[in-house]
């Protein structure tokens, strides 16, 4: 991902999931809640170039915000993949 260290804070800099922990955090979620909600800005982002015309904005734009959006969603998996070798995720799903 390239924009791993962006979003890699964490004290030894080998957790990509670092910022949507404390996204989560903050808002008392967990990391996956927190990462849709960074998707869903990015959808709304790309609803809002569709609507005012795919003609409007740069060859460059669509593929930086249709990246990032497939990004979230990659990152989500990941996510789920941890939880699942963790034990996490029957956890989260008894809540």
């Amino acid at each position: 991902v390239h924009k791993g260290a962006e979003y890699d804070r964490s004290a030894d800099g080998k957790d990509r999931f670092d910022d949507f922990k404390r996204a989560g955090a903050l808002l008392g979620k967990d990391q996956e809640n927190a990462l849709i909600g960074f998707l869903a800005k990015h959808i709304c982002s790309i609803y809002k170039m569709v609507e005012e015309g795919t003609d409007t904005w740069t060859k460059e734009k669509w593929i930086e915000k249709l990246t990032d959006a497939a990004s979230y969603l990659v990152l989500l998996r990941g996510m789920i993949e941890e939880d699942v070798k963790s034990g996490d995720a029957n956890k989260k799903a008894k809540q």
